[in-house]
């Protein structure tokens, strides 16, 4: 600290404007991160206001053609999604950061670091649903997973979750400090390894149980070897839709759903079952072209001549 001549000390001088806003960028202080909160809350509302008022346009007049009625659903879900969501929730979330710890006279939040994590990943969100807009926000992780072979699919949908829970839960193991140490609370520790088994038991039950859908089944060579013309697309078609992992034919597939054996139901029944589910199995009516069902039901009452063919004695 530089002393003046007279004994005082000398003013401090002000920070340059790249200091102060790389202080921001990095604050953990209640005050500032309670600050951004109600900044981004106030752009997001100037957003959701330019929605809101495009809506209102295209109802003040009849035929209005402003918006089609595809632009104005997204338009309409992305006005209450950030109403709710980067607006509300933003000023609730900065009015208790800047002013909770000043009424109960604390310093700060217990945790400054991960409030101010919890700030950048709201701001980072929103950015990413708007960038995305009129799109899916995780349209490309779906476009990314497309290029991913089929065999890992299982992988992705159960492994992924379960690396990321498991890494969540062994935080306290690898910071067991202060509170987080699990002598300190036996009892949710006790509760967490008692769902995390619980959650082990349950997972692997499912996979063995008969019931349960048979992701990677293929049709018999033996099946399709005879087949052709629609007979034989309707029994492509049955394994590309996903049929075969909740039906059984020839031995190969799920059970799930029943064993197609062709004895049940008539040409008109399966028709109707196809396109509009039933029980477990849902409605293909808006999945599959009409030619399509029509191979199907070929397929299927195809297999009801090859298992109702009566023995030689």
């Amino acid at each position: 600290m530089a002393i003046l001549s007279d004994g005082h000390p000398a003013p401090l001088a002000a920070p340059a404007s790249g200091e102060r806003l790389l202080g921001w960028l990095t604050t953990v202080g209640h005050k500032r991160i309670g600050l951004l909160y109600l900044l981004i809350a106030a752009a997001f509302f100037l957003l959701a206001g330019l929605q809101a008022l495009n809506m209102r346009l295209q109802l003040a007049v009849p035929r209005a053609d402003i918006l089609g009625p595809g632009a104005y659903n997204a338009m309409f879900t992305m006005h209450g999604t950030t109403m709710i969501f980067l607006v509300g929730r933003p000023v609730l979330l900065g009015y208790a950061n800047y002013f909770v710890p000043l009424q109960i006279g604390a310093r700060d939040l217990a945790f400054p670091k991960l409030n101010a994590l919890s700030y950048w990943l709201l701001l980072f969100g929103g950015a990413v649903l708007y960038f995305s807009f009129p799109d899916w926000y995780f349209l490309w992780l779906f476009a990314l997973l497309a290029y991913a072979p089929p065999a890992i699919e299982g992988l992705v949908i159960v492994g992924l979750p379960l690396v990321l829970g498991i890494a969540l839960l062994a935080v306290p193991l690898v910071a067991p400090a202060g509170e987080r140490a699990p002598e300190r609370r036996p009892w949710a520790v006790a509760i967490v390894v008692f769902a995390t088994l619980s959650f082990a038991v349950l997972i692997y039950e499912g996979y063995r149980s008969p019931w349960a859908p048979e992701l990677h089944a293929t049709i018999p060579p033996g099946v399709i070897a005879n087949l052709t013309g629609p007979t034989q697309r309707g029994a492509v078609l049955f394994q590309e839709k996903g049929c075969l992992a909740c039906h059984v034919i020839a031995g190969s597939g799920g059970q799930r759903g029943p064993a197609l054996a062709g004895d049940r139901l008539s040409a008109d029944q399966l028709t109707w079952r196809i396109l509009y589910g039933g029980n477990n199995m849902p409605a293909y009516g808006t999945i599959l072209q009409p030619d399509e069902v029509t191979a199907l039901v070929d397929f299927l009452q195809s297999r009801r001549s090859v298992v109702n063919t009566p023995r030689t004695q």
